[in-house]
């Protein structure tokens, strides 16, 4: 008897050993973030490959790192390095919204390597990242676009927009939130740097800066986009009380002082929040978006009818007593467009998957529906995240309850606002997925293929939307990036207009002796470090 419980005592220090071992082995691999330092990649130019590494653990970690190119690419610095330091920057987020923000820190340490590249010639490929830390390798890839060589040539200005035809009236969803009046709102870019891949070419920009806004309004004309359609909402602080141009600084305030806004249309995506401000929200909204919207001549209509994209409709629907109601008050909206020479008004209601709701809101007065962007229900590989938005968009046309504006999602992905605020649609464990360029594409052109099919009688025939040109935070982003570069919108040009990517040479700001545009931001962070400690 005393053999076995030896022999058992043995095997269950053996046992436990292995899954200590195990532990140990899990949270010594590294985990690796490779990216570039700008969004074009151009050949005869030295670019920097920059691999984020990022412990784990709390223990030290020693890490070396090795970077495998292909033959086109010339390595200018030693391709292994090495890195035992750790540092955990300071993020400034209000946690949750709407209170002041605070002072936390990055949730890893991390340490960044860089190694200089070029290309001869333009080329794509693959390069290969090897992070070896306690004898366990983990490997990461980066795509290496580099583009042919242009010749800088400084501008006084943003080059003149060279929009290209496009049979269809595509439009990009703006959520417009990273700007000098709204970092102190939830911390604007603070919680996106720990993910440099996501920084967009502009840099961390303020979008209160019209410069911006004309490069944003240029790579949209150039790549088949025809408007914006901005998401507006009230300050619930303000209400009740006259609407303000603050509380909406992109559409309000940025956008009418950009050089080239007359060459781009725009539209308006209302929110209505109850938990805010009920019915208050909206006194007054009608008038002022007649006045400082719905007259302008390149504010997006059909047959002569200003479109808003309304989105979250149930509470409004239940605050107002119920879908006749509902009715009766946007038919108001529209009687007032009609008194005021603008012939109606078209309202497009959010709603993301079909339902038996489709008619509760068709019964509402909504006149088409619309999606503002697509997240996994499980965590799925890019080809199934594809179907699934294919099948949704599907689904909701052959309903034939409501006319359907399809639209594109990039798939979603709020790691930063999970990490660093009290997200209240996801936590660690939930479903992400960034798609790549290449299967945004294969998506862009199945709903093409759809839209095609659709009834031409739809007033809303050959509209399409595309999610999101800036929802950095919650990772359904579209706008020109370090990560893909401007492989999203390529898409767009490729399968939507006559004019391929290839055709094009798009070009940064530094490639006319603009920007950066970052120091309003980075002033920001310095007030914020002066008063909560760096």
């Amino acid at each position: 008897m005393r053999k076995y419980k030896i022999t058992a005592l043995f095997c269950v220090l053996v046992i436990g050993t292995l899954m200590m071992a195990q532990v140990a082995a899990a949270e010594s691999a590294v985990i690796v973030k490779p990216y570039w330092n700008r969004a074009i990649l151009r050949a005869g130019r030295t670019e920097t490959l920059n691999v984020r590494l990022e412990n784990p653990t709390e223990n030290p970690l020693n890490v070396s790192v090795r970077i495998v190119l292909p033959p086109e690419l010339k390595l200018l610095d030693p391709a292994v390095k090495q890195t035992s330091k750790w540092t955990k920057k300071a993020v400034y987020a209000s946690c949750p919204f709407p209170n002041p923000v605070i002072k936390e820190y990055e949730l890893r340490g991390n340490s960044t390597l860089s190694w200089r590249v070029t290309a001869g010639k333009p080329f794509d490929g693959v390069v290969k990242v090897i992070a070896t830390a306690n004898g366990i390798a983990t490997n990461a890839t980066v795509e290496a676009s580099f583009k042919p060589a242009v010749i800088s040539q400084p501008a006084p200005y943003v080059p003149e927009p060279r929009p290209v035809v496009n049979p269809y009236h595509i439009g990009m969803i703006y959520w417009a939130s990273y700007n000098v009046a709204t970092f102190d709102y939830y911390g604007g870019w603070s919680m996106i740097e720990p993910y440099p891949e996501r920084q967009p070419a502009l840099g961390w920009f303020d979008d209160s800066n019209p410069e911006c806004t004309d490069w944003q309004i240029k790579w949209a004309l150039e790549h088949g986009i025809e408007f914006f359609c901005y998401i507006w909402g009230r300050d619930y602080t303000c209400v009740p009380g006259p609407i303000k141009p603050s509380e909406n600084w992109a559409i309000d305030q940025t956008f009418p002082k950009a050089k080239y806004n007359s060459k781009i249309k725009f539209c308006i995506a209302p929110t209505y929040t109850h938990w805010m401000s009920g019915l208050t929200q909206f006194d007054g909204a009608i008038q002022y978006w007649i006045d400082n919207y719905f007259k302008k001549s390149n504010y997006l209509k059909i047959d002569g009818k200003p479109v808003i994209f309304f989105y979250s409709p149930w509470e409004l629907i239940d605050d107002l007593g119920g879908p006749s109601a509902c009715k009766a008050y946007l038919d108001g909206w529209r009687q007032k467009c009609v008194e005021q020479g603008l012939g109606g008004l078209w309202i497009a209601v959010e709603m993301r998957s079909y339902s038996q709701y489709f008619q509760y809101v068709k019964d509402s007065g909504f006149d088409a529906n619309w999606a503002y962007c697509a997240s996994p229900q499980q965590t799925v590989v890019d080809e199934a995240a594809v179907q699934c938005i294919i099948d949704n968009t599907t689904t909701r046309i052959n309903a034939n309850v409501l006319p359907v504006i399809p639209t594109l999602s990039s798939e979603w992905d709020p790691s930063p606002w999970i990490d660093y605020t009290q997200y209240p649609f996801g936590t660690a464990d939930s479903p992400k997925l960034r798609m790549s360029p290449r299967y945004f594409k294969q998506e862009a052109e199945q709903m093409k293929a759809l839209v095609d099919s659709g009834p031409s009688s739809s007033p809303f025939h050959n509209f399409v939307l595309l999610d999101n040109w800036a929802e950095f935070g919650e990772g359904h982003y579209l706008a020109p990036c370090r990560e893909y570069g401007f492989g999203f919108i390529d898409a767009i040009r490729d399968v939507f207009t006559q004019s391929p990517a290839a055709t094009h040479i798009d070009i940064l700001p530094e490639d006319v002796g603009l920007g950066p545009y970052d120091q309003t931001y980075l002033n920001w962070v310095s007030t914020k470090a002066s008063l909560l400690g760096q």
